[in-house]
């Protein structure tokens, strides 16, 4: 795909109409908190909030809105929905309401409000496209060269440039018209695609680079900085002054998730070299020495490809050198939690232990020290194979420096990963390097706890069943009645399959167990063709599933991260009783009361920004950094209605994070 711009100027030429204005939501409220400078003087701006905007500042957000949902490749988003509504009476009620919440458009209208709200100048989006947003065709799908990025599978999907282009501006077009007026670059390659949004009159576009899991773009700055202003008295500028300017990088990424610290480190260290080489270029263009910048471009004026002037010149020419600053934000997908009561009013701010790292992970030991070696170890395997050094000076995590660590991840899995033991905890996590040598039992008792066996043998004899014949029993008042016995089977016939199928997915041939089914088939239908070839007898291929088969099609599950599918499934084969009510019941018994609502929550910290300055005249100064907490957080208790991700007045399972900082 180009890496050419979109604008809106290529509305017209798409065949896209500009964005709709956008009607209020029933749950229309301030979201966010903007952190804007209350000062209006010296030439401060208002935002859309009506707070001040200082017009040498500068706002980065960042935010994993969650796929959009907007065609029918991308159906799995109501299965992130938790609604335990106090006010739903019937299982009819919260199934319409979150088919409601949940749809694209009432998201859409959610996400478009806390962007406008926020007003940054940069905005980093996360899931902003996915390949299941396109149809998947044979003419699609090509043989893949690197079996160690996102998939072992022989194939990758490879998306027709132009139909992600057109997908991605369909969802997200009201960023690009009317009063947001920004003008993005999108990924142009991966299975998840992240995308950069910027205003064009704070921000000149002067190179992209596209790499694995992440964006990385190059701007100069249009903003006059501090020190211009000051030098400039009352007059206007329309960019830095004494010649000099700011060059921008921001590597936007999506690391991938899971046991994989080794490929999060490799993405970032090559995101980072990109980078480089982007400074670089926009250095050598600019007409100006690097000097600030990346050490490679030092090292080309000393191979005497450009002049480089010494004593009196040198340090004349020093003042007119571009300042270099290097951004780098995402969502990290590090295995690391964080206690959910740093959002709830007063457990940040007030609380010591957020200004302190929720724990050590490879990416920010990487970062934050420039270099890791293979000794460091995290999720039980060596991060790199040699010394990996990116060529920048330290990054610092901006939360810690200013609002301290916090949660922007919270979703109601806690008790499903606990009934795992892998993926979201590191304590009595199994290894899964010697699976394939196991059965379907063995690897489901490895890895699965008995309770969640236990329900899920439940939830498999729901379907399994079947009624048998007729007796007669006597009742205690001695009268007869009529019952019929009720046969488990060991197996789900066909029937009992679609049956299950519709009931968790909606439809036969997706979500839970499309890929077992599959598998399956393509080794019936080889087998299949062998007989034919000594026995003209033909078997009819009829979808059937064992229990020890219907555990490992959760497993799979779990072993993707997909913890909110399976809870929503289970939920669904038990008349709304997941595992957390399971957990609870347990609790209840051993302890004498339940488990509160925030302790049935999954919260980690996996979205982060992080800034590095070159040499000893920065070009960007953190002012303030901060994850955006919703207002109802803020003014209800939570703590007692509820509160994880998406839900009616949030549209992602993530938090943005917003940073200023001082041109």
């Amino acid at each position: 795909m180009s890496s050419r711009s979109l604008t809106p100027a290529h509305l017209a030429g798409m065949g896209f109409l500009p964005a709709r204005a956008v009607s209020p939501s029933p749950h229309n409220f301030s979201l966010c908190d903007t952190g804007t400078n209350k000062d209006d003087s010296n030439g401060a701006s208002k935002d859309s909030t009506g707070a001040s905007k200082d017009s040498r500042k500068l706002k980065v957000l960042t935010f994993n809105v969650l796929f959009p949902n907007s065609t029918p490749g991308v159906w799995w988003i109501y299965k992130y929905y938790n609604c335990e509504q106090k006010d739903m009476s019937t299982c009819e009620e919260k199934d319409m309401l979150v088919a409601s919440v949940s749809a694209w458009p009432y998201r859409q209208k959610l996400l478009r409000k806390i962007i406008k709200d926020i007003d940054a100048d940069v905005v980093c989006l996360q899931e902003a496209w996915s390949d299941r947003s396109v149809s998947k065709s044979k003419d699609n799908t090509a043989k893949s060269e690197d079996k160690s990025k996102d998939t072992a599978k022989s194939t990758e999907f490879k998306a027709n440039p132009e139909d992600v282009v057109a997908q991605f501006y369909q969802d997200f077009a009201f960023m690009l018209s009317g009063d947001l007026g920004y003008e993005t670059t999108i990924l142009s390659k991966g299975i998840i695609r992240p995308a950069t949004f910027w205003k064009p009159d704070v921000l000149k576009d002067v190179g992209t680079s596209h790499q694995y899991r992440v964006l990385v773009k190059c701007f100069q700055l249009l903003l006059p900085s501090s020190a211009s202003s000051s030098n400039s008295g009352n007059s206007s500028t329309s960019g830095n002054s004494n010649n000099s300017s700011t060059i921008l990088a921001i590597v936007n990424g999506h690391l991938p998730g899971g046991p994989v610290p080794d490929k999060r480190v490799s993405a970032l260290a090559d995101g980072l070299k990109a980078a480089e080489k982007l400074i670089k270029n926009a250095s050598s263009a600019g007409g100006g020495s690097a000097a600030n910048g990346p050490g490679v471009a030092q090292k080309k004026n000393q191979k005497g490809q450009q002049n480089a002037p010494d004593g009196k010149e040198k340090s004349e020419q020093n003042k007119s050198e571009n300042k270099t600053s290097v951004i780098v934000c995402g969502d990290f997908n590090t295995t690391e939690d964080i206690s959910y009561r740093t959002l709830l009013p007063g457990g940040g701010d007030n609380n010591s232990e957020s200004k302190k790292s929720d724990s050590v992970n490879a990416c920010d030991i990487f970062l934050t020290n420039t270099e890791i070696t293979p000794d460091f170890i995290e999720d039980g395997i060596p991060v790199c194979s040699k010394p990996k050094k990116h060529p920048f000076a330290p990054f610092v995590d901006c939360s810690l420096q200013d609002s301290g660590a916090k949660a922007t991840f919270v979703v109601a899995e806690t008790c499903m990963r606990q009934s795992a033991r892998l993926g979201g905890f590191k304590e009595d996590r199994a290894p899964m390097d010697s699976d394939n040598d196991l059965s379907y039992r063995e690897q489901v008792e490895k890895h699965l706890t008995p309770l969640l066996i236990q329900v899920l043998r439940e939830c498999f004899e729901k379907y399994a069943s079947r009624l048998g014949e007729t007796f007669s029993k006597e009742s205690p008042s001695k009268l007869e009645s009529q019952e019929q016995e009720i046969i488990i089977s060991t197996t789900m016939d066909s029937e009992q399959v679609k049956k299950w199928q519709l009931d968790v997915n909606g439809e036969i041939g997706r979500g839970t167990g499309r890929v077992f089914f599959e598998e399956r088939r393509k080794k019936w239908e080889e087998e299949q063709a062998k007989k034919e070839n000594t026995s003209s007898d033909s078997e009819e291929y009829k979808e059937t599933l064992t229990f020890d088969e219907f555990c490992y099609v959760y497993l799979q599950d779990v072993r993707e991260g997909k913890f909110f599918q399976v809870e929503h499934d289970i939920r669904t084969m038990r008349n709304g009783k997941g595992m957390v009510h399971e957990v609870d019941e347990v609790a209840a018994q051993k302890d004498g009361e339940k488990k509160k609502d925030s302790e049935r929550y999954f919260a980690a910290r996996y979205d982060r920004i992080y800034l590095s300055n070159q040499g000893s005249n920065p070009g960007l100064k953190l002012a303030s950094c901060d994850v955006l907490v919703p207002n109802r957080v803020k003014t209800t208790s939570e703590e007692e209605q509820g509160f994880c991700l998406p839900n009616a007045w949030h549209p992602s399972d993530h938090l943005p994070v917003v940073a200023e900082f001082q041109v």
